[in-house]
């Protein structure tokens, strides 16, 4: 009989940790009570903060996923040639994968992914970007590399599907009709450079999209998302999103700066800035000002209600409960010392 078995029959309560083992496959189902017979087992560790299962083949550990309380989860796999490979999910999203040759890390907007970064080994790196139509449906893929850029465009409708690549300024075209495929080849305007790509130092990469109103994003080595600033058709800074993250590249502090620009006098009107801090992956508190004066603070409490502070020079003013989006209760003062 497994040692391991022996270990963790059923339940066992040690040090806050409940442990069970379970009759497994090769992919990790828990099937039932393991009794010590079979190829595979699995033992599933719980305590107050997170869930880690441990699948076995022939006594052998062959992965190990960790699952936590904040939404994220971690899967390590050893594969028959002992090598590795790391996956991490956030919200059931893939935002990394790590083996011996590469690392990739995924970037997503509103649920949509954004971009994919990969590093090879070797040290070289591969950008790759996704544009989506109104309807949120794929419609172009840009691919950047140290020597290289191309661009794909997909187009889908009842009559026709094409696909169209592009390096530098010559395009091939492959259109699909009635089940019959018409390819072309034909020279534009350059479209694919409207996107450049800088290395600012060894850590960090730089995007620059040039357009009517252009926008950089700064990225850690690793393809985390550092810092996105959106500018006008002047060069005025207009937005800026800074993000801060822990030592496991999970968000904790976003920083969001706008300003309203006033073309008459090339000068800001107003600037706008939040403050915003997470705990678990969730928004935990809102700071927002203007003009570097306070206008408002909420936080969610241990009950999960949203409490709300409203400031006149700097000073509350207002407090408002909220449950559900819904106001349950409003206080009003009238002197209060600043936050």
């Amino acid at each position: 009989m497994k040692k391991t078995f022996l270990i963790c029959i059923y339940f066992i309560i040690i040090s806050n940790i409940y442990c069970t083992t379970y009759k497994s496959n090769s992919i990790g189902q828990k099937l039932s009570i393991y009794n010590g017979e079979g190829k595979y087992y699995l033992i599933e560790k719980v305590n107050n903060s997170k869930i880690v299962e441990e699948l076995y083949k022939d006594d052998i550990l062959i992965q190990t996923k960790t699952i936590q309380d904040d939404g994220y989860v971690k899967i390590e796999t050893i594969d028959d040639l002992n090598s590795k490979t790391i996956l991490t999910y956030e919200e059931n999203k893939l935002i990394s994968e790590i083996n011996d040759e590469e690392k990739i890390t995924y970037y997503y907007d509103d649920n949509l992914l954004e971009s994919k970064f990969i590093y090879n080994s070797d040290g070289n790196k591969t950008i790759y970007l996704y544009f989506y139509d109104v309807n949120n449906l794929l419609s172009a893929i840009k691919k950047i590399t140290p020597n290289k850029n191309t661009f794909s465009t997909y187009q889908t409708s009842e009559d026709y599907q094409s696909l169209t690549i592009s390096d530098n300024k010559f395009f091939k075209q492959s259109k699909v009709h009635n089940g019959i495929i018409n390819s072309s080849e034909y020279e534009a305007d350059d479209l694919i450079n409207n996107i450049e790509i800088q290395t600012i130092n060894e850590d960090d990469i730089l995007l620059i999209e040039k357009k009517d109103n252009f926008t950089n994003k700064e990225y850690y080595k690793d393809g985390i998302l550092k810092k996105q600033e959106i500018y006008n058709e002047n060069d005025f800074l207009i937005k800026s999103q800074e993000y801060i993250y822990d030592e496991n590249y999970i968000k904790i502090k976003e920083i969001i700066t706008e300003k309203i620009f006033n073309k008459l006098s090339e000068s800001y009107d107003k600037v706008k800035t939040q403050e915003i801090i997470y705990k678990k992956g969730n928004v935990y508190s809102v700071l927002t000002k203007e003009n570097e004066k306070l206008t408002s603070y909420y936080y969610f409490n241990d009950n999960n209600q949203k409490i709300e502070n409203l400031y006149s020079n700097n000073k509350v003013y207002c407090t408002i409960t909220y449950e559900n989006d819904k106001i349950i209760d409003i206080q009003y003062r009238e002197d209060d010392d600043d936050l």
